[in-house]
């Protein structure tokens, strides 16, 4: 077989060991959102789902829409993207600690939780320090990372995170990029009603980050 296009949907990470055989194996890989591909199908008056449905709504999908091509990442930033989906887990368990903390009375308890806490922090730090080593082994990375750094309000978490999971970055419009991460709000009006503008969709990951 020689497709020109294989369509996978986001399924929070599950998809992430086929997308790395198919692109090893340089095979055109596109993925999109779940939701686009629901809207589509109800749009074609197709209201019921099963995995032969879906899957043919997501071949139909792709012909009508032609959803680009993901770039392949690096090594790098495979690895960088696993560490910061890591601090991204710990970042959350840590908020959750802290909380639990400020609500407990007794003693004993409140040192189970400070235990936790102080080593959910030691994480985060040695978590950037990996990330850190990885950008320094590649000088295309660290000139990348000066660039993203001197936008005001960018730091080396935005940069780490738009290294790792936004390789398109630099080879895109600067609407293109915003759609595709999220952060581009949709219009909503019709005749002379101005509806309010939201954001939707994108790239989870990034899209939090920013």
């Amino acid at each position: 077989m020689h497709p020109s296009l294989i369509v996978l949907e986001a399924t929070g990470g599950y998809e992430k060991g086929l997308v790395s055989a198919l692109v090893e194996a340089k095979l055109p890989v596109a993925m999109v959102t779940p939701s686009w591909v629901r809207y589509f199908a109800r749009s074609s008056g197709t209201l019921a789902k099963t995995d032969k449905i879906d899957a043919r709504m997501l071949v139909r999908y792709g012909r009508a829409n032609h959803p680009p091509v993901m770039k392949v990442r690096t090594e790098h930033q495979e690895r960088m993207s696993a560490l910061m989906a890591r601090r991204s887990q710990v970042s959350t368990a840590l908020v959750s600690e802290k909380n639990h903390l400020s609500t407990v009375m007794y003693p004993d308890v409140k040192a189970l939780i400070q235990a936790s806490i102080e080593n959910l922090e030691q994480q985060i730090i040695q978590l950037e320090e990996m990330i850190a080593e990885i950008i320094d082994q590649c000088p295309e990375l660290i000139n990348n990372e000066k660039i993203i750094c001197s936008v005001p309000g960018a730091g080396k978490i935005t940069a780490a995170i738009l290294l790792a999971d936004l390789p398109e970055l630099g080879t895109l419009d600067h609407k293109k990029i915003a759609a595709l991460v999220g952060v581009a709000p949709f219009n909503r009006d019709s005749g002379y009603h101005r509806g309010k503008r939201r954001i939707k969709g994108g790239r989870q990951s990034i899209r939090k980050v920013l």
